[in-house]
């Protein structure tokens, strides 16, 4: 009983704190992935496309250190597709590539980034629910060309999670929704242990599975090279 008081408690003050946080202080921070400096992981990607549906399983590595996030993806499996590799890099609110779709998913490499607050305009909406947990709603809209008009981050306010993204177009028609089906916790934080993006335009989705995950081993700056693909 009383771990359960301790329990929300420690929800209503991070539900207080995070209310207190301007939306770039939310932002910052916010990762598809939680908030470990450096994530290794293996991912199975089901993508369900027009024509049929493919599995592919890729080696994730993700390391942030100050403003420089960087993402390297390997595809694991099938062997045909081994020598596939994507590189994204992400410093002080520039980014490399950030609209490029990971090995024709439903993901872009923006979705893999932490946020470049720089790039936006934000607001508060009212809070929503996914899936029966509450959030907070904060609406991005680019300074610049995108691709989209306006983006809304829904944050789970017990544990700042992001628990959901919605790209709209300019009349607020739905382009791409991604939603954390599935959590765990790694390094402290909430981080999907499922999750799905789906393409409203394209009638497409893809989902991710973490099949294993490691948030103690450094990962070098040397691995996200270009000498690496």
């Amino acid at each position: 009983m009383r771990n359960r008081a301790w329990w929300i408690l420690a929800c209503l003050l991070m539900a207080a704190q995070a209310s207190a946080q301007s939306a770039d202080q939310l932002l910052n921070e916010l990762s598809l992935f939680g908030s470990a400096r450096f994530i290794s992981m293996q991912v199975q990607m089901d993508l369900t496309l027009a024509n049929g549906t493919k599995s592919r399983t890729l080696d994730v590595f993700i390391r942030r250190v100050l403003v420089r996030t960087s993402v390297l993806i390997h595809v694991v499996s099938p062997g045909f597709l081994s020598s596939m590799k994507f590189l994204s890099l992400h410093e002080g609110g520039q980014d490399a590539n950030g609209s490029e779709r990971i090995f024709d998913s439903d993901f872009r490499a923006e979705d893999f980034m932490t946020v470049s607050v720089s790039r936006f305009s934000f607001a508060f909406l009212p809070d929503a629910s996914i899936d029966g947990l509450p959030c907070i709603v904060i609406e991005a809209r680019p300074r610049d060309a995108a691709g989209y008009a306006r983006k809304l981050f829904y944050i789970g306010k017990a544990d700042l999670s992001l628990r959901g993204m919605d790209y709209l177009d300019s009349q607020g028609q739905l382009l791409r929704r991604y939603r954390m089906t599935a959590s765990q916790s790694l390094a402290g934080s909430t981080a999907p242990l499922t999750a799905e993006m789906v393409d409203l335009r394209a009638g497409t989705s893809t989902t991710l599975k973490v099949l294993k995950a490691d948030v103690e081993t450094p990962l070098p700056d040397s691995l996200f090279s270009r000498g690496t693909l």
